[in-house]
């Protein structure tokens, strides 16, 4: 029960996370709101979303994780209800204020989940398939957007399915036998956070995450504009291919999973960071509308596998805080998820959709370099160890 409530509750994040996209233009639409000016939005989510993680992951580490999910999960509920019927701008920033909040909490408590129960060499495999179900919700947001949009009923209802969602997962999480009172050894107070935020490797990691989720959620906001302006497609078709982008995202999820197999974590990160870059560069300078969705496609496929990689290290390397440092690694990566695709915002106001989408390339250079850099540093330890002389028994 513990694993369906969680894989489930990624699912009500992924619709969260992709709703906003496509939604997006209708919205500042609704409101005569510039493309610029959607940084509100993005501003709202972040703030919500930092405040959240570095609460509830050293929460669930402190106190009780099953108690932390539970709230979060009823915040989350009444944050998409009140997106539904919010009748002006500022109650709808608001409203995804309290969103991000409750997504924050049931995000960076899912995770700690996940590194709590997984075997210490099946970290990738779990943190994979759990953000597998993200990128399940994520590829039915669109097509709730794009469904409602085809039948004239607007944006709204795609955030009330998404709030009937949350309350299931709000009686999941009641039911599911989630972990107790934490040990006292494992207890975190504000001075540890400030130690452990200031580890090198979660300060690598944390830019790497913040870029990462920056360009993901730039992608994710920006490609419906982008289809839409720049080669062409109506306002559902452009919508509706976005689920392009997060159904490879889904399926490179599950394919990573299997992955880890064969590759180590750290070896995949690296290849997919590649394959994600190049994605990236077809869909930027796509001269066509089918180049451009099967490159969308493979820029999903691409960045599938980077985040629940780079999870699975931190979960490897500080497994005895894991809601802390999911915590302070989302929080590094919700305030560039806003201030990337604000970027974008202004960039799509002053310029086009295709200079924004090429934000996405000195990201992509920045992730190669950080995850041949985690890949390097693995490769090192193995051979330390290999050359370590064995000891002999006369």
């Amino acid at each position: 029960m513990l694993r369906p409530s969680a894989y489930w509750g990624f699912v009500v994040l992924g619709v969260a996370s992709s709703l906003l996209g496509p939604a997006l233009l209708p919205i500042l639409s609704d409101f005569h709101m510039s493309a610029s000016q959607s940084g509100v939005l993005f501003l709202a989510s972040s703030c919500g979303y930092v405040l959240a993680v570095l609460v509830g992951g050293p929460s669930g580490d402190r106190w009780n994780r099953g108690l932390v999910l539970r709230t979060g999960a009823f915040v989350l509920c009444a944050g998409l209800a009140l997106v539904a019927i919010a009748p002006v701008w500022v109650l709808v920033a608001t409203s995804l204020c309290v969103v991000s909040i409750g997504s924050g909490i049931v995000d960076s408590g899912s995770n700690a989940l996940m590194i709590d129960i997984a075997l210490p060499e099946g970290h990738a495999r779990e943190q994979s398939m759990l953000h597998a179900f993200f990128g399940f919700g994520a590829l039915l947001g669109p097509l709730l957007i794009g469904g409602f949009l085809a039948v004239h009923m607007g944006w709204r209802p795609a955030y009330a399915v998404d709030s009937i969602a949350a309350a299931v997962l709000i009686v999941l999480y009641v039911r599911a036998p989630m972990p107790g009172h934490r040990a006292q050894e494992n207890k975190v107070d504000i001075r540890s956070m400030i130690r452990l935020a200031l580890t090198p490797l979660v300060l690598v990691l944390g830019l790497f995450l913040g870029v990462y989720v920056g360009v993901e959620v730039l992608l994710g906001d920006w490609s419906a504009a982008y289809l839409q302006d720049i080669h062409h497609l109506g306002k559902v078709a452009a919508a509706t291919s976005v689920s392009l982008y997060w159904g490879g995202l889904a399926f490179g999820r599950l394919l990573s999973a299997y992955a880890t197999r064969w590759f180590s974590g750290r070896a995949l990160l690296l290849l997919t960071c590649g394959f994600s870059l190049a994605a990236c560069c077809v869909l930027v300078f796509a001269p066509n509308a089918p180049v451009a969705l099967v490159a969308l496609a493979a820029s999903g496929l691409g960045y599938a596998a980077i985040f629940p990689l780079a999870m699975a290290v931190a979960g490897e390397v500080f497994p005895e805080v894991a809601g802390s440092i999911a915590g302070l690694l989302i929080a590094s990566a919700a305030v560039f998820g806003a201030v990337i695709p604000w970027s974008g915002g202004v960039l799509v106001q002053f310029t086009n959709a295709r200079v924004a989408l090429s934000l996405s390339l000195p990201s992509g250079i920045i992730m190669l370099a950080i995850s041949w850099m985690l890949f390097r540093r693995q490769a090192a330890q193995v051979e330390s160890i290999e050359t370590v002389p064995a000891l002999s028994v006369d």
